[in-house]
């Protein structure tokens, strides 16, 4: 009798993701003027080791926002401006949910509000036209 490989395999355990203090949801705060929000990560204890695939599964701004699929790192499509929010609710709170995948069913995800911190901005001097001039003081 010939030897057969025999190839044993458990149950396929889903990723959990770790960012933001992991769990379900999280809060990140970014500066107003700023694309970059935060990387999103992600374990998966399954051997031999999976690839994880990172994409936005929902929330009330998600066209507002990308995930790459294989870094995680979320961004903002446009940077948003604290005195203009484009957010559903006008508050300057954009949410999101980022999900992770491992390929073979296994997925978590995470709903992420992203407050939007306003920056002090330098005033800018408008074109002075005509006669105008500025007046000393």
């Amino acid at each position: 009798m010939l030897p057969k490989d025999v190839t044993a395999s458990g149950p396929n355990t889903a990723p959990v993701i770790t960012s933001n203090g992991g769990g379900a949801t999280a809060s990140v705060s970014v500066a107003e003027n700023t694309s970059a929000v935060t990387s999103v990560t992600a374990t998966d204890t399954d051997l031999p080791a999976q690839t994880l695939t990172y994409s936005i599964s929902g929330g009330a701004d998600q066209a507002l926002l990308s995930v790459d699929a294989s870094s995680g790192v979320l961004s903002f499509v446009s940077a948003p401006d604290y005195e203009a929010p484009t957010d559903t609710g006008g508050n300057n709170v954009y949410d999101v949910t980022v999900q992770v995948s491992d390929g073979n069913g296994g997925t978590d995800s995470q709903a992420i509000a992203v407050a939007i911190i306003n920056v002090n901005e330098a005033p800018v001097i408008g074109n002075l036209s005509g006669r105008q001039s500025p007046t000393p003081g």
